[in-house]
């Protein structure tokens, strides 16, 4: 199911920033708002401020912000790694793919943020398709995006929202689909199989030289493929199609591309399909006026209110595609199709004191800078009341229980901690130093705090499009998170189906059954659960 919601995607290439801002809900998103700036700095390190000013110049042009704004990453940045784990479980094969990984890198894994998609399972095994990204790289455009105001909630990649709309636009492929995404900084390729992304790599050719050099785009894309497919098991099928999104080419091209493939070639202009107010030639101001004045919003609602053109109508035939990337991320953001989080780990959004205290158990330094500052608060706070430290007391033995189950079974301690906070904090730090090996064994619960779109993609994973309808959502607490789901039944057997996936989903845990009203003759729901 696809959640009904206004999401913004920025993207950064190179020194341009745009921002697209779509309606979800539908098959296609309704894109309502698309801008786009330019960073001006006159040395490099004034390029930070040139991008924050670019951003605030975006913003300061939207005419209805969006409920969430997300990122579009470049593949181009990505480490990518097919693995195969030797169990079951999203939580212990998220708990193993970072550490899976490392030996792979040519630099530290504490550089990387790391977030898999699985390609399917099967004997107790579980095939993934690994994907980092340099921390350095993402931290450089969230910590603009927030300087100039904007709250960045999640954060993935072009191919994922590229080869979600194809998704999205098609019927679901019953075989081996190869896609060839041109962008405007390379061109991108990505193999989906039952409805799974199972390949992507990025390639180093433009639109420019898929017309130069047809032949050679095919023959780099060909290799690409053979490598894909040495890996591949045949049984699950061969590729049975390409398609080539995002460039139009002569048809003497397309006879020069096609000839170096045995599968069938097809064109498809993702843009092109979409519609909505910001695509409208109606609602743009001609091109050659320079400052084009803001075009009178029609009778179509605040939800499809768009912004002037402006920003578009400048460009050039043909280079509103730049925007198919964020678009497609926006897309994806509300269950639209493929999605990887990297707004975790180093770049997660520390917004409240938990969230610290549990990274804190593993890392020594860290833990001992929080911890400090956490006792100094207690301590002030302890000559108004003592159950404050008691409270603080419980959450370190908590967190040392989580962490150590194994050392923390010797205690029967009947509900109550048996040490202080420090005493507690002394024997994690020994527990850390007498088992360099804690990051494979320690609880994968630990590492997968899950954002907020990872709890809208769970759930829209699980509710049917056009059999549920949710009315209402929320979300309360940091560590142990509530989560309330208040809708209407238009197929009871439907939202039974859903219900039992709901329960069955490891990201969440219902105690109780739904309730169930009848109301003039519409029955709506309220489930409640907890992560």
């Amino acid at each position: 199911m696809k959640l009904t919601a206004r999401v913004g995607a920025f993207e950064f290439d190179g020194d341009t920033l745009r921002l697209a801002i779509v309606r979800t809900g539908g098959r296609l998103p309704t894109v309502l708002e698309l801008y786009a700036a330019q960073a001006s700095y006159d040395s490099p390190e004034e390029r930070f401020e040139g991008l924050v000013e670019a951003a605030r110049e975006i913003l300061g042009k939207v005419k209805t912000p969006p409920a969430v704004y997300t990122l579009c990453a470049s593949s181009a940045y990505s480490v990518v790694r097919k693995m195969r784990m030797p169990f079951k479980g999203r939580k212990r094969v998220a708990a193993a793919v970072p550490f899976e990984l490392e030996p792979y890198l040519a630099f530290p894994l504490e550089e990387l943020v790391v977030d898999f998609t699985v390609m399917g399972e099967q004997g107790g095994q579980t095939d993934v398709l690994a994907v980092g990204m340099r921390v350095e790289h993402l931290e450089e455009e969230t910590a603009a995006l927030e300087a100039a105001g904007a709250a960045v909630e999640g954060i993935n990649l072009d191919v994922a929202g590229l080869t979600s709309l194809w998704m999205s636009a098609h019927k679901e492929p019953a075989s081996l689909q190869a896609l060839a995404h041109v962008r405007p900084n390379g061109c991108i390729l990505a193999a989906v199989n039952n409805k799974r992304l199972v390949f992507f790599r990025h390639l180093s050719m433009d639109a420019t030289q898929f017309h130069d050099n047809p032949a050679a785009a095919a023959r780099e894309i060909q290799n690409s493929l053979r490598g894909f497919l040495a890996s591949w098991d045949r049984e699950l099928g061969d590729v049975s199609a390409l398609t080539v999104t995002g460039v139009e080419m002569f048809e003497e091209e397309r006879s020069l591309f096609e000839s170096g493939f045995r599968i069938p070639v097809q064109y498809e202009q993702l843009m092109g399909q979409l519609r909505g107010p910001a695509l409208d030639p109606a609602k743009q101001a001609p091109a050659s006026e320079p400052e084009p004045a803001e075009a009178p919003e029609e009778e179509i609602g605040a939800e499809e209110a768009s912004a002037p053109a402006a920003a578009v109508s400048k460009l050039p035939e043909g280079a509103h595609d730049a925007w198919i990337g964020p678009i497609g991320v926006a897309h994806a953001a509300a269950g639209g199709g493929f999605g990887f989080e990297f707004r975790k780990g180093p770049l997660a959004r520390q917004n409240e004191f938990r969230e610290y205290l549990r990274h804190a158990a593993f890392s020594g330094v860290l833990a001992l800078i929080v911890l400090i500052g956490y006792a100094s608060f207690a301590f002030v706070d302890y000559r108004q009341t003592q159950s404050a430290l008691e409270d603080i007391d419980r959450e370190m033995w908590d967190l040392y229980v989580e962490a150590f189950p194994e050392a923390a079974d010797e205690y029967e301690t009947g509900g109550e901690p048996p040490y202080g906070w420090s005493e507690t904090y002394a024997r994690m730090q020994e527990e850390i130093q007498e088992n360099p090996e804690l990051g494979q064994t320690v609880s994968a619960e630990l590492f997968n705090m899950p954002t907020l779109l990872d709890v809208l993609t769970e759930i829209s994973a699980a509710m049917p499009e056009g059999e549920v309808h949710i009315t209402n959502l929320s979300i309360q607490g940091s560590r142990n998170r509530r989560i309330q789901l208040e809708g209407e039944v238009t197929d009871p057997q439907a939202f039974n189906n859903a219900f039992a996936s709901l329960q069955a989903s490891e990201m969440f845990t219902i105690d109780e059954q739904p309730t169930r009203r009848v109301e003039g003759g519409q029955e709506t729901f309220t489930i409640t659960a907890r992560r």
